[in-house]
């Protein structure tokens, strides 16, 4: 069923709408309030289409160009009632600016949905320049819109899984991902690998493996597996760097009763853990965890654990702010408050010398999350 110009029409005007309204917006950063008006002149082209004269394809594409401008408004539209906390962005925008040397250009939001990310392309600027050739409009900044469960948006503990988010865009940025699983189709072409590879990394692969002629039925099925593997193992590494084993909590709660099952685009969570402990215990043994390491070091890049012990880390664990000394500890802060959640409130009690179970859990978990959101405001401002 072809979608009819009309409704497409209608689209461009709700999209028109939105985009009206993003430009009144007061945004504090002023990149933000120089993209919403970059972005509605595109919307203005869009009202000036006579979408009747419009052939099915030209309708796709239209369309397909819409979808995708609507992530970045949804994005920016405070109707939603939703938006990521000030603390979390500006902590993605110190986060980038470390690895990316173009980071100014880049802007983080946030949309409700599941934990990801609306993908960063590495032909990017192949894109943006169809979209100045189309629209006659050039964006002077790219904005990278995660998906965060609108009840998790104020939460710092589970909030950290951005980390993960944020893995996926370097990933992308430095097509990375890409050069990795090169090395893993390699690495199953020789036979003393092929089998643990298989079993370990990738099981997925048995979905397209002729056990009895020891061959392949579906390379191709076979290679887009191993590259979507390839992209979540990475994004685990490179979340793990600052939260340690903590990047996979959220898949604690949200897969309990399928920690084994492997899906077409997501190792299973046991899977993902094996490897994070792997990289922080720096078990050079798995493969995998040697070509991924190696893929960032030839791109300039170093993953490694970046845990750094805040000096007074006692304060967090008695419920209050603590003094983050640089970016180190700023980043480290996420995985210290896990340390602190796991030890409970009766060590909360005990740090407080306050009787032994006088707080309760609720508030416990308020007075932790509120001193990890201070301690960060008072470090980025």
């Amino acid at each position: 069923m072809n979608m009819r110009p009309e409704i497409l029409s209608l689209g461009f005007v709700h999209f028109h709408e939105a985009c009206e309204h993003i430009c009144t917006i007061p945004f504090s950063d002023g990149r933000k309030k120089t993209f919403c008006t970059e972005l509605r002149k595109v919307s203005q082209q869009f009202l000036g289409y006579d979408t009747a004269a419009f052939t099915p394809d030209v309708i796709k594409n239209k369309k397909g160009d819409l979808d995708f401008l609507w992530q970045w408004a949804l994005a920016l539209d405070d109707r939603n009632g939703y938006t990521l906390s000030h603390e979390m962005r500006t902590t993605m925008d110190n986060l980038c600016s470390h690895w990316v040397k173009d980071y100014p250009k880049f802007i983080f939001a946030a949309t409700d949905g599941n934990f990801a990310i609306v993908r960063y392309a590495s032909d990017w600027d192949v894109l943006m320049k169809l979209m100045e050739n189309i629209y006659g409009q050039k964006f002077s900044h790219q904005l990278i819109t995660f998906n965060v469960p609108k009840h998790l948006y104020k939460d710092f503990l589970f909030v950290s899984i951005i980390y993960h988010e944020m893995g996926h865009f370097i990933d992308s940025y430095y097509n990375l991902s890409d050069e990795v699983a090169r090395r893993m189709k390699n690495r199953l072409a020789k036979s003393d690998e092929e089998e643990r590879i298989r079993k370990e990394f990738f099981p997925i692969v048995q979905l397209v493996y002729d056990n009895v002629n020891s061959k392949y039925k579906d390379e191709k099925k076979r290679d887009e597996y191993i590259e979507n593997y390839v992209g979540e193992y990475i994004a685990d590494l490179f979340g793990a760097q600052y939260v340690g084993g903590h990047i996979l909590n959220h898949i604690e709660l949200n897969r309990h009763g399928t920690y084994g099952t492997n899906y077409e685009t997501h190792p299973s969570p046991i899977a993902r853990l094996n490897l994070v402990n792997a990289f922080l215990k720096d078990d050079r043994t798995n493969f995998l965890l040697t070509d991924i390491l190696d893929t960032f070091k030839d791109t300039g890049l170093e993953l490694k654990n970046r845990y750094v012990r805040p000096a007074d880390a006692s304060n967090l664990e008695k419920g209050l702010p603590i003094a983050i000394a640089n970016d180190d500890e700023l980043h480290s802060v996420f995985q210290l408050g896990w340390e602190v959640y796991f030890k409970g409130a009766k060590a909360m009690d005990a740090a407080c010398g306050t009787a032994i179970g006088a707080t309760g859990h609720y508030d416990f978990y308020q007075r932790l999350n509120e001193a990890i959101r201070q301690s960060i405001r008072n470090y980025l401002g």
